[in-house]
């Protein structure tokens, strides 16, 4: 998918534009592509964070959360809220 390597990548919402293709199949091409390298992805639906090693939550230009979705994926969570909401 990508085509060159890169040492880092910035992803936003890159799954919004791929009405053609199933929207897992764009996350695996991504990861895959970038293993074993830095890869930043900006999700708007906190379902899709399941699938990466660490989460990060942002809540007006503030960070408001860390750690795995495992451990973010509780009630008391604003993660859990984004959750419950979609």
């Amino acid at each position: 998918m990508i085509d060159r390597p890169v040492p880092a990548l910035v992803s936003v919402a890159p799954n919004t534009c791929t009405a053609a293709l199933p929207e897992a199949k764009v996350s695996e091409g991504i990861r895959q592509d970038m293993t074993g390298r830095g890869l930043i992805w900006v999700l708007h639906r906190a379902s899709l964070a399941r699938d990466f090693d660490r989460v990060l939550v942002m809540s007006s230009g503030k960070l408001q959360e860390q750690g795995t979705f495992a451990e973010l994926n509780r009630q008391d969570t604003l993660t859990g809220h984004l959750l419950a909401a979609e």
